[in-house]
């Protein structure tokens, strides 16, 4: 069994949370590929008007991870995207191409801070909706207004063209009673479109 990847911080040097140096990136390479991923999107954190970002060197970057793929003979396709968190700017700079897309498609990775208002997320989502894209709600474990009640995931897919990420360790890691019964409910509902590792 192969799988793709649409939320892996790969590219070393650009994440506080990422790889930090070549020889990182080279492991997390050899461990997708063992693990049986066949296809990663490459999604540094952008956080529009808060904090700088160049899209130049994460092209240059992303360049630079394909050819050492390449020089190891890797079986894995390195694909662009970015992991927005959602700021008034993000649909600006989505609209102007400064954000790269889940590889080149109209589907936006997306994620909000954890103690998020209900409202402001269903408006952020809505907002990318409404600029000509598909947001994918990064690990929506994490969003107590969901958590919480979970029938308001149904009620947002239900009102928007919503993609929903759970995290991998969501389902193997300690978690609390609200959290789990969220995921839980989330998965046997079939509101998860994506599993990913947010590597």
């Amino acid at each position: 069994m192969t799988f793709v990847d649409v939320h892996h911080h790969l590219l070393w040097g650009l994440d506080a949370d990422g790889p930090q140096t070549p020889r990182d990136t080279l492991a997390m390479m050899e461990r997708a590929c063992a693990d049986g991923i066949r296809a990663v999107c490459a999604t540094s954190h952008v956080m529009p008007g808060l904090r700088p970002f160049s899209k130049t060197d994460y092209l240059r970057r992303l360049e630079e991870v394909r050819e050492v793929c390449l020089f190891h003979a890797f079986p894995l396709d390195i694909f662009a995207g970015m992991e927005v968190f959602f700021t008034e700017f993000a649909c600006e700079m989505l609209r102007r191409g400064d954000i790269l897309t889940l590889a080149g498609s109209d589907y936006v990775l997306v994620e909000f801070s954890p103690q998020v208002p209900y409202a402001d997320l269903a408006r952020g989502l809505r907002q990318i909706g409404e600029a000509g894209f598909v947001p994918v709600l990064a690990h929506a474990e994490r969003y107590s207004c969901l958590v919480r009640r979970p029938s308001r995931l149904a009620s947002l897919k239900a009102d928007m063209p919503l993609r929903v990420q759970l995290n991998a360790s969501a389902f193997i890691g300690r978690k609390g009673f609200l959290q789990g019964r969220f995921i839980r409910m989330a998965t046997e509902s079939g509101l998860v479109d994506f599993v990913a590792s947010d590597a």
